[in-house]
């Protein structure tokens, strides 16, 4: 039998190799009814709940557990959970990657009806990659290898800084659209007696704006750096 408050315990000091994160994942795949009420509620509840007062401005209960069960085996009469079941505890926590997949989910939902409100729909399909780094622009007599050593770069990148470009760069979202999305890669100092998720629920939308900008800034700056090795090391 598994002492649970003792788990808890481990969920939350995991790293680097997320052992019990990824037992917990099996156990929720499995239908295991502890593992099941602790993701919902414990992990889920203050996740579904960003999502309703960031995001979706909405109750999202059931569009929330159906999202993240799905899909659902009618002959075996149970859900079969193929987004839990694709965590690998790679770099983060089971929590850290339920927030991440579920307000990518709800954002792009959001968007889209927003859309279908306003009747008007267009998803961004083309990427400008030139658009992401700050270098010279590319000339017309220029190939595409300044292009590629751009991708390269890009790719480089570790998944934050391509977060952060992907929505605030490519897809141009404002920062406050994007704060929900990236906001599991904040971590703002604890201060007066509180922890540093707690900073963060009491700050200002110009707080907010101001650490993605300097995150922005980052991220481009280290863009630049790969950039520039690649450049000179491949001659792009």
């Amino acid at each position: 039998m598994i002492d649970w408050n003792e788990f808890k315990k481990c969920l939350k000091n995991d790293a680097p190799e997320y052992i019990a994160n990824k037992e917990l994942a099996q156990m929720i795949v499995r239908n295991e009814p502890k593992a099941v009420h602790y993701y919902l509620t414990e992990i889920g509840i203050p996740i579904m709940k960003h999502i309703e007062f960031s995001i979706m401005h909405r109750d999202i209960t059931a569009d929330y557990y159906i999202f993240l069960s799905s899909p659902y085996d009618k002959q075996e009469e149970k859900p079969l959970w193929h987004r839990v079941d694709l965590y690998k505890g790679i770099n983060c926590l089971l929590s850290s990657y339920t927030s991440n997949i579920a307000c990518r989910h709800f954002y792009k939902l959001a968007a889209k009806e927003r859309c279908i409100s306003e009747k008007e729909c267009g998803l961004l399909e083309y990427v400008d990659y030139e658009s992401l780094i700050k270098c010279e622009s590319i000339s017309d007599d220029e190939d595409d290898s300044q292009l590629l050593c751009v991708r390269k770069a890009f790719q480089m990148l570790s998944e934050r800084y391509r977060l952060v470009l992907h929505y605030l760069v490519i897809e141009k979202m404002s920062a406050l659209d994007a704060f929900p999305l990236l906001d599991s890669y904040i971590h703002p100092r604890a201060k007066n007696g509180l922890t540093s998720d707690e900073v963060k629920q009491t700050w200002t939308n110009k707080q907010r704006q101001d650490a993605l900008s300097l995150l922005k800034g980052y991220a481009l700056k280290h863009l630049q750096e790969n950039f520039e090795s690649i450049k000179n090391n491949l001659n792009c």
